[in-house]
């Protein structure tokens, strides 16, 4: 499988057009979360930039929760149906289970390596695998 490098670029723009996707939206939010990982640090810019504050667990609503990525959408699809809790992602594979409200890009069938991870990352991380035991 190819991989696709994401850059800091690429990052900021997205996050810039999930800022103004809140900003514009009738929706006023209380907060953001994101899963440990990949979302973190998109939750964090998405802070500074909208002036929400970054909670450490899902408890305000209306709430809004950003990933990196819906891949196959298991992370995120416990959080699907829950009221007042708005997904969006970085990048959105049409195989989800989950389709956020938001995304940005849509992945293809490559493995997306971010600029927080290791260049050398494998495609399988070491705590998907766990997961699937």
């Amino acid at each position: 499988m190819a991989k696709t490098f994401i850059t800091w670029e690429q990052i900021e723009k997205a996050c810039d057009e999930i800022t103004n996707w809140v900003l514009s939206s009738d929706i006023k939010f209380r907060g953001i979360w994101a899963p440990p990982r990949g979302g973190l640090i998109p939750a964090v810019m998405l802070s500074h930039k909208t002036g929400l504050k970054l909670f450490d667990e899902p408890r305000v609503r209306p709430l809004l929760l950003i990933d990196d990525i819906a891949d196959t959408g298991n992370t995120l699809k416990s959080f699907k149906n829950l009221e007042d809790v708005h997904i969006v992602t970085i990048h959105y594979h049409k195989q989800s289970v989950t389709i956020p409200e938001k995304w940005v890009y849509e992945k293809k069938d490559e493995w997306i390596v971010y600029p927080w991870e290791l260049k050398e990352s494998k495609e399988i991380q070491d705590y998907l695998k766990q997961e699937e035991m």
